[in-house]
């Protein structure tokens, strides 16, 4: 962070030798000494602004960060429960395979925990999907119980159902937290476009990269999502 330190005492001296000035009645000077002070205050406003603006890019980019991790943990958990349900729905309880599918839909739910402690420290400061990420990942947590449990009591339609709605509350988070990706990357772009103008040819060079590095991320995530959109439709 810059330290604006040094501009707060200029505009301190420049304030002092205008009243000095008005005290001994030299007016002109006194007068251009204030508009000294004015404009050392709009330069002040205005590294103030930058300061905050770039405070809030280096938290959007962390959270950024954070949100693609979670997105594609969501996507890989998403996939695995699919494999899940559609092994269970072919398998004999008196397939030694049941017990493994059994402990793999506990490992499903564990690897859930870890993504959902992220999610929930995320959710916390994006208050705006904090509800309804607390709502889903409730219902996860609530049908990977049931899940276990039934399939522990070899209750075939009841473990099934509870696998399917686990696996479309998964969707549900994934789906929201791209929309909130898309959102914060295009707030990003749209900073990152309103402050170019003062930026330097290689600091354009730079952002121009990053945009389209982010831009390819958008892409992928796309692809990713659709897949996931595709498998959720023929679970259903």
């Amino acid at each position: 962070m810059s330290d604006t330190s040094e501009q707060e005492q200029e505009i301190e001296d420049t304030m002092r030798e205008s009243s000095e000035q008005l005290n001994k009645n030299q007016n002109k000077n006194a007068s251009q000494k204030q508009k000294d002070a004015s404009q050392q205050m709009e330069e002040l406003s205005d590294s103030l602004q930058e300061m905050m603006d770039n405070m809030m890019m280096d938290q959007m980019g962390e959270d950024l960060d954070a949100l693609r991790q979670i997105l594609d943990n969501l996507i890989t958990l998403s996939f695995d429960q699919e494999d899940l349900l559609l092994s269970y729905s072919n398998v004999n309880f008196n397939d030694p395979k049941y017990i493994e599918l059994i402990k793999d839909q506990f490992d499903i739910k564990e690897n859930m925990i870890m993504v959902a402690d992220s999610l929930k420290a995320l959710s916390k400061r994006q208050m705006a999907i904090q509800s309804f990420v607390t709502k889903e990942l409730n219902a996860i947590d609530r049908n990977f119980e049931h899940s276990i449990q039934s399939m522990n009591d070899r209750q075939s339609r009841s473990a099934q159902e509870n696998q399917q709605l686990a696996m479309t509350s998964i969707n549900n988070l994934a789906l929201l937290l791209f929309e909130a990706f898309e959102q914060m990357q295009q707030q990003m772009m749209s900073m990152q476009s309103s402050s170019s103008s003062t930026c330097s040819s290689s600091g354009k060079q730079g952002g121009s990269q990053q945009m389209k590095s982010m831009q390819q991320l958008q892409q992928q995530l796309n692809e990713q999502l659709q897949q996931l959109r595709e498998g959720q439709s023929l679970g259903s």
